[in-house]
Parts: structure tokens; C-alpha cells; sequence
């Protein structure tokens, strides 16, 4: 009954409006019973990959889209699970974490324009991860769910305050006039993220096979 000392530090979400039965049977599988309450220790990664071999090799998944050769779509277990992976990663974003391996889709997908457009994290376990470390002075806990109406939610908690930051974008090559330090070709999208306290400034860039914007 006493107060835990726990508190939100970031937020993230993504909207799946328009998938398929299996993709988003996929997605909530994957949230409520992979990454849901997963805990990291101070100077501790995150690893998407290893954490859903760990807990989500039991896990009968179904057969939905998956991007392959840069462009092509075919059905296999698990489409989906990079909605989860982008999710986490724009939670660890807003939470100001070192991300250290990420990489956004070759296609444009239009279930992560909302909420951070250019902000995705794709996954394939063996080629490709999503992770970041907890840089605080207390571990981070993550909790990740679906909503009603079609978003997949994540909020990070932890007894640490985060570094506050400001994610300014999305940034194309029709508005990066506004940016004149920045180029960004036709099939790019960046963000910036600059830390409150002027201790530095990141760029994140995604590039897809495709004109954005």
C-alpha cells in the first residue's frame, strides 16, 4: 500500500487500422505475452530478437505479410511483429535511451505514418534487431497493450527520470526548407532528437525504396 516510486517516462504508439486478422492476432500475441512487463537493469540492452526467441518460441504464429528482397511481400509466421518493434523503439526515443541497432523498412508502410512517420523499427531475428540500452540510475520497465480502437501502446516506467528530449520532425525533401542544415533526398525521412539539458543532438534517418512525403 506504500507508493512504489515508479512513474511513466515515455511513451510510444502505432495504429494498425487496415490489417489483416492474422496480423493483428500477431501484433497482440506478441504484446501481451512477449514484451509486456519486460524488466531492463541499469547499463542493461534491450534486445527485440533475443527477447522474442526467449519468450515467444511457444508461440503458434500466424502467417501475414512479411517484407522480403526489399520490396516483395509474401505470407509468413510472425507479419506483424515489426509493429511491436516500432512501438518499443518510439517509446525508447521519447525516453531519450542510446539506441544501438535499428533499421527502418525498405517499403513506406502506411500502418506507421501515424505517430511518427519515418520512425519504424524493423526485425527479423539472425539479420536484423531493434535495441537499445537503459542508460538510467534504475531498471525500466516495459509495458505494451492494444486499445479498442486499433493502436498498439507502449509506456516505459521506471523510478529514474528520463533526459527530456524533443523529437522535431518528420523531415522531407518538400519541408526541409525549414531545415536548411539538413539535406534529405526524395525517399528519406529524419528526425532530430535534441536532449533539453544541450548535451547533444541526433539525426535518425530512414531511407526507403520509394519517394515519401
Amino acid at each position: 500500500g506504500e507508493p512504489s516510486g515508479w512513474k511513466a517516462i515515455s511513451f510510444g504508439a502505432s495504429d494498425y487500422t487496415g490489417s489483416i486478422e492474422n496480423r493483428i492476432i500477431n501484433i497482440k500475441l506478441a504484446a501481451n505475452h512477449v514484451y509486456n512487463n519486460t524488466l531492463i537493469m541499469p547499463n542493461d540492452k534491450f534486445s527485440y530478437n533475443t527477447t522474442l526467441i526467449r519468450k515467444g518460441s511457444w508461440i503458434d504464429w500466424k502467417n501475414a505479410f512479411i517484407i522480403v528482397n526489399g520490396g516483395d511481400l509474401k505470407e509468413a509466421p510472425g507479419g506483424g511483429l515489426c509493429q511491436v518493434s516500432t512501438t518499443i523503439y518510439r517509446a525508447a526515443m521519447n525516453a531519450g535511451l542510446p539506441i544501438d541497432s535499428i533499421k527502418n523498412h525498405s517499403l513506406y508502410i502506411k500502418y506507421y505514418k501515424k505517430h511518427g512517420d519515418g520512425l519504424d523499427a524493423t526485425i527479423f531475428p539472425g539479420f536484423q534487431d531493434l535495441s537499445f540500452e537503459n542508460n538510467l540510475e534504475h531498471p525500466i520497465l516495459i509495458q505494451t497493450y492494444t486499445t479498442a480502437n486499433n493502436k498498439l501502446i507502449t509506456v516505459m516506467y521506471s523510478k529514474s527520470d528520463a533526459k527530456q528530449v524533443n523529437l522535431i520532425g518528420p523531415i522531407y525533401s518538400s519541408n526541409q526548407n525549414e531545415f536548411p542544415d539538413i539535406e534529405v533526398d526524395k525517399n528519406q525521412i529524419k528526425w532530430i532528437r535534441e536532449f533539453e539539458d544541450g548535451t547533444e543532438s541526433e539525426i535518425f534517418t530512414s531511407t526507403y525504396n520509394q519517394t515519401v512525403g
